[in-house]
């Protein structure tokens, strides 16, 4: 499990879970506007950013799931978690 971190308020979160709401704040954003129905379906890649860029939609509200701030910068992975949960596995897989 990669837990990662929003620096603008700090909130901490399973990536795979900030990445499905990223990808709901980014559906909600597309879903009334007249453009192609593959460009509002999920997953929102890279490449489909880009191609929403280019025709004019813009896609930069992205907001906390807890306290709504905005956010600006990409989050950042938790290493001290990791590396907590690398020692209980291997706590638990040691025989006492």
């Amino acid at each position: 499990m990669e837990l990662v971190s929003l620096t603008g308020c700090g909130h901490s979160f399973c990536h795979t879970c900030l990445k499905d709401w990223f990808h709901t704040c980014i559906q909600d954003q597309v879903g009334d506007r007249d453009i192609p129905s593959h460009l509002k379906e999920q997953p929102f890649t890279a490449a489909k950013l880009e191609e929403l860029s280019t025709s004019g939609v813009r896609v930069l509200r992205f907001q906390c799931p807890l306290c709504q701030a905005s956010v600006e910068y990409r989050p950042v992975e938790v290493f001290a978690f990791r590396d907590f949960i690398v020692g209980l596995n291997t706590l638990q897989s040691t025989p006492i």
